[in-house]
C-alpha cells in the first residue's frame, strides 16, 4: 500500500503557544512571588514564634520541684505528703495561667496526669480542681507517654491546641530514662490564634486571587480567538469518524487544510481502508476457527470421560493402598507391643535369678543365663525398631525438646556399644570439643541416633577405627561417624537407607541384622529435623554425615485365672515397711517388682486393673504407687488423672513404669517419675529413694506485714513444717546465717531492703544460692521485673487470692527437686 506523505506549513501548536506562554508565565511569576513575599515574611514566622512560646512555657512548668515531690511521696506510699505537694502544684499552675492571661487570654487549662493516666493536679477554666478525670485513652496522653524526657508533643492546628510533656524520675541515677521511670504527663490547654492568621491569609489570598483571574481572562480571552480558529475543521473531522465508528468504512474524510488536522484527516482514511481489508479477513478465519472448534470439543469431551474413568480407578486404589498402610502400622504396632510384653519379664527375672543365685548356680549356668539375657536384649531392640519405624510411619513419634549438654550424651552412647568393640583389634574414638554449646533437641532420639550409628561401623570394622566427631556449623551440630572397615559399595550407597535392604542381603551373608537400623536412624534424623548423608569407597572404610539444628490386653484377668503368688501380691500386711501399691494389669511384672523389692524396706501390694488400684490408693495410702500405662478398659493415663484429682490421692508420688516411652505426658499430668520397661531394680528404688521423707522441713517466710506472716506460717504449720517469719530482708539474712531452712517464702515490697536486694544476696552466697525461693507477692509486676524473677526465683504466687492447695504443691514439688540434687 503506497504511503502518502504530508507537510504542515503553520503548526497549530506554534500559534497556541505563541499566544499563551506570554500570558502566563508573566501571570505566575507574579503570584509566585507575592504569594512568597507575604506568606513567609507576616504569617508564617508569627504563627512559629507562637508555639514555641508555648513549648518553652511549658517546660518550664514540668521544672516545678512539687511535681518531683509528689511523685517521690507516692512512690513511698506518703499519700498525706503528696496531697500537701498536689495542692501545691494546683497553685503553682493557677499563678503560672493568672501572670500569662493578663493581658490576652492564652491558657485554658494546666494539668498533671499519673502514668496510667489519672488527673492528678488540675486548674481549669480559671478554677483550681473539680471534675479529675482519666485521660489514658486521648491522643496527646497516648503520644507523649511514648517521649523521651524534655520533649513536648503538640496537638494538631486547631482554635484550642495541647501542649504535652512526659516528666521522668531517673531512678537508678545514670542520667538515662526508660519507660519504666516514667512519673507522669504535663499536658497545657492554650488558645491559638487561628482566625487571627486565617484572615491574614485571606487578605493575601485575595490579592493572588486577583491577579490570577486578571491573568487567567487575559489568557482566556487569547486562547478563545485561537480556538474558533482550530475548532470550525475539527467539528468536521468528528462528524466524519462518527460514520466510520459506526460501520460505514467507506466513508471519506475530506481533506480541507495542511496543517496537523488535515494529516489527522488524511491517516484516518487510510486507517479505514486498512480495517476494511482486515475485517474481511478476520470473517473468514472466524468461519474457519468455529469448525476446528466444533471438532476440538468432541475430542476433549471423550479424553475427559477417560480421564473421569481412569480418576476413580486410581481413588479407588488410592482407598485400598491408605488402609493397607494403615493396617500395616497397626499390625506392626501391635505385635511389638505384644512381643515387648513377655520380653521385658524374659529380661527382669533372668537378672532376678542372676543376682539371687551368684552364689548358688555353677559358672556354666550363670554364663548361660547371661547368655539369655543378652539374646533377650537383642530381641527387645529388634522389637523397638520395629515399634519406632511404625510410630514414625504413623505420625506419632513424639519429641521431648529440651537443653542438654552433648558431650555428656557422647559418653553415654559410647558406654552403650563399649561390649561391641573388638579390643584387640578395633579403636573406638571421640572427638568432640568439652566447650560445645548447649543444644534445643530430643536427647533421646539423638542418642539413639549416634548408637546406631557407631553400632553399624563397629559390626563391619574388623581393625583400625571407629571415630565421632563433632563440630558447629551455623545453625547446625555436625557429626560425623567414621570407620576403616569395609565400605560400601557405589551401588549400594542409593539403598542403604531404605527399610529391610543391607548392602549384603544373600542367606550367606556374614554380618546379621534386619536392615532397619539406617532407615530409623534416618527417619528419627528428619524427625529432629535434620539430615543424614554417607560416603564411601569399597575397601576403604565409610563416613555418615548427620546435621541436627541447634535451633493392649482384650480382657482383664478373671480371679480363677490369678495364681496363688499372684494372690499373694495383693495382700495389705505391710508390717513395719513402707507399703508401695503397684498397679499393672501383667501378674508377672508385679511378681518381678515385688521379688526385686522384697529385700529392701518396701512392702508391695498390687492391683491388677485400674479401678481396683484406684480403690486400694484410697483405702491404705500408700508410700508411692508405680503404674503400667497400657491396660484394658481403662488405662493409665486415665488413672493417673483420676488419682491426682481426688484430695485423698493427689499427694501420693507416682511413678510410671511402662512400655510406652512418653515422659512429656507423664510429666504434664503429675507423674513423679517416669521409667521404660524393662524393669531395673536401681531405677525403681533411685526413684523411690528421691520421695521426700516425713522429716519436717525448714521454712523461712519473709514479709514485713504481720497478718501475712501469721497466715503463711499457720498454713505451713498444719501441714507438718518449721517455720520462721522475719519482717525485713536483714532480719532473712540473719535466720539463714544462724540455721540452714529448705525453702523461702518471700515478699517483694519490704523497708530498709527490698525482696529483689534479699534474692540477689541469697544467689551470690555459695551456701544458700540452691535454696528454693516462692516469691508471694501483691506487686502488680512490670515485665521486666518477671523477667528478672523467673531467671533467679523457682515460682511467684500473687496474694491476691492465695491458694493453699496451690501454695503446698509448689512447696512440695520444690521440696523434691531440691532433695533430688
Amino acid at each position: 500500500m503506497a504511503e502518502q506523505s504530508y507537510s504542515i506549513k503553520t503548526s497549530i501548536r506554534k500559534r497556541a503557544l505563541s499566544l499563551i506562554l506570554p500570558l502566563v508565565i508573566i501571570s505566575m511569576l507574579a503570584i509566585g512571588l507575592i504569594s512568597f513575599q507575604i506568606l513567609n515574611n507576616q504569617t508564617a514566622k508569627r504563627s512559629e514564634r507562637y508555639l514555641q512560646d508555648r513549648r518553652n512555657e511549658i517546660l518550664t512548668i514540668s521544672e516545678d520541684q512539687t511535681i518531683a515531690n509528689y511523685f517521690h511521696n507516692i512512690s513511698y506510699g506518703l499519700s498525706e505528703e503528696a496531697t500537701l505537694y498536689r495542692i501545691e502544684m494546683e497553685r503553682h499552675f493557677k499563678r503560672f495561667s493568672d501572670r500569662y492571661n493578663a493581658i490576652e487570654k492564652i491558657y485554658k487549662g494546666i494539668r498533671y496526669i499519673d502514668k496510667e493516666g489519672n488527673e492528678v493536679a488540675k486548674f481549669w477554666d480559671g478554677k483550681i480542681g473539680m471534675n479529675y478525670q482519666n485521660v489514658k485513652d486521648q491522643t496527646f496522653f497516648r503520644e507523649a507517654a511514648k517521649l523521651p524526657a524534655w520533649t513536648v508533643y503538640t496537638s494538631s492546628i486547631e482554635p484550642q491546641m495541647v501542649n504535652a510533656n512526659p516528666i521522668y524520675w531517673d531512678e537508678d541515677g545514670n542520667n538515662e530514662f526508660s519507660d519504666d521511670e516514667l512519673c507522669g504527663i504535663i499536658a497545657v490547654d492554650f488558645y491559638y490564634p487561628l482566625m487571627q492568621f486565617k484572615n491574614e491569609r485571606l487578605l493575601m489570598a485575595g490579592a493572588s486571587i486577583g491577579i490570577t483571574v486578571l491573568a487567567i481572562l487575559v489568557t482566556t480571552i487569547a486562547v478563545s480567538v485561537l480556538l474558533r480558529r482550530v475548532t470550525r475543521p475539527l467539528h468536521q473531522l468528528v462528524n466524519a469518524t462518527r460514520a466510520i465508528s459506526s460501520g460505514d468504512l467507506s466513508t471519506e474524510i475530506p481533506v480541507q487544510s495542511d496543517d496537523e488536522v488535515g494529516l489527522l484527516a488524511s491517516s484516518f482514511n487510510q486507517m479505514a481502508r486498512d480495517l476494511k481489508i482486515n475485517i474481511e479477513k478476520k470473517d473468514r478465519y472466524a468461519a474457519e476457527l468455529a469448525t476446528l472448534n466444533i471438532e476440538l470439543e468432541d475430542k476433549v469431551k471423550a479424553r475427559t470421560e477417560e480421564l473421569e474413568t481412569a480418576n476413580k480407578e486410581l481413588q479407588k486404589a488410592n482407598i485400598k493402598i491408605m488402609e493397607a498402610d494403615r493396617l500395616k502400622s497397626e499390625f506392626l504396632a501391635n505385635m511389638s507391643h505384644e512381643l515387648r510384653t513377655p520380653m521385658n519379664a524374659i529380661i527382669g527375672f533372668t537378672r532376678l535369678v542372676r543376682r539371687k543365685a551368684a552364689d548358688v548356680l555353677p559358672k556354666r549356668q550363670l554364663d548361660n543365663l547371661e547368655k539369655v539375657e543378652i539374646s533377650a536384649k537383642q530381641l527387645l531392640a529388634l522389637i523397638n525398631d520395629i515399634l519406632d519405624l511404625s510410630k514414625i510411619e504413623a505420625g506419632k513419634m513424639s519429641l521431648n525438646i529440651m537443653s542438654f549438654e552433648f558431650a555428656p550424651l557422647v559418653d553415654t552412647c559410647f558406654s552403650t556399644v563399649e561390649p561391641m568393640v573388638k579390643k584387640e583389634t578395633v579403636q573406638l574414638v571421640k572427638d568432640v570439643p568439652e566447650d560445645l554449646a548447649e543444644l534445643q533437641s530430643d536427647p533421646d532420639k539423638l542418642k539413639q541416633i549416634i548408637i546406631n550409628l557407631l553400632s553399624n561401623a563397629l559390626k563391619f570394622t574388623d581393625k583400625g577405627e571407629v571415630k565421632l566427631s563433632a563440630r558447629l556449623e551455623t545453625d547446625f551440630l555436625k557429626i560425623e561417624v567414621s570407620d576403616t572397615g569395609a565400605g560400601i559399595p557405589d551401588d549400594a550407597l542409593d539403598y542403604i537407607f531404605d527399610e529391610f535392604r543391607q548392602v549384603d542381603g544373600s542367606s550367606t551373608r556374614r554380618h546379621g541384622g534386619t536392615g532397619l537400623g539406617l532407615s530409623i536412624t534416618k527417619k528419627l534424623t528428619k524427625v529432629l529435623g535434620g539430615t543424614i548423608e554417607a560416603s564411601s569407597a569399597e575397601g576403604n572404610g565409610s563416613i555418615f554425615t548427620v546435621r541436627i539444628p541447634f535451633l493392649g490386653k482384650d480382657e482383664e484377668l478373671s480371679p480363677q485365672e490369678i495364681s496363688e503368688e499372684d494372690k499373694e501380691i495383693t495382700s495389705t500386711s505391710a508390717g513395719d515397711k513402707k507399703i508401695l501399691l503397684a498397679i499393672d494389669d501383667d501378674p508377672n511384672s508385679l511378681i518381678l517388682l515385688k521379688q526385686n523389692l522384697e529385700d529392701e524396706d518396701y512392702y508391695m501390694i498390687g492391683a491388677l486393673s485400674a479401678d481396683e488400684g484406684i480403690q486400694k490408693a484410697r483405702e491404705i495410702k500408700p508410700y508411692a504407687i508405680t503404674l503400667d500405662i497400657l491396660m484394658p478398659k481403662k488405662d493409665g493415663w486415665e488413672v493417673l488423672n483420676c488419682l491426682k484429682a481426688d484430695p485423698a490421692t493427689r499427694d501420693i508420688p507416682i511413678i510410671v513404669i511402662s512400655n510406652i516411652d512418653n515422659k512429656g505426658l507423664g510429666f504434664s499430668l503429675g507423674a513423679f517419675d517416669y521409667l521404660v520397661k524393662p524393669l531395673e531394680k536401681e531405677a525403681i528404688l533411685s526413684a523411690l529413694q528421691r520421695i521426700p521423707g516425713a522429716d519436717v522441713k525448714n521454712v523461712l517466710v519473709v514479709d514485713d506485714e504481720a497478718s501475712a506472716v501469721d497466715l503463711l506460717t499457720q498454713i505451713l504449720q498444719e501441714e507438718g513444717y518449721h517455720v520462721k517469719g522475719v519482717y525485713n530482708g536483714k532480719e532473712a539474712l540473719h535466720v539463714l546465717e544462724t540455721k540452714p531452712q529448705d525453702i523461702i517464702l518471700l515478699d517483694l515490697l519490704m523497708p530498709e531492703m527490698d525482696g529483689f536486694e534479699v534474692i540477689q544476696k541469697i544467689k551470690a552466697n555459695q551456701d544458700w544460692r540452691n535454696i528454693p525461693i516462692i516469691v508471694v507477692t501483691a506487686k502488680d509486676l512490670t515485665d521486666k521485673e518477671w523477667n528478672i524473677l523467673n531467671k533467679s526465683v523457682d515460682s511467684i504466687i500473687q496474694k491476691s487470692g492465695l491458694s493453699e492447695d496451690h501454695l503446698m504443691d509448689e512447696i512440695q514439688a520444690l521440696l523434691r527437686e531440691y532433695n533430688a540434687t
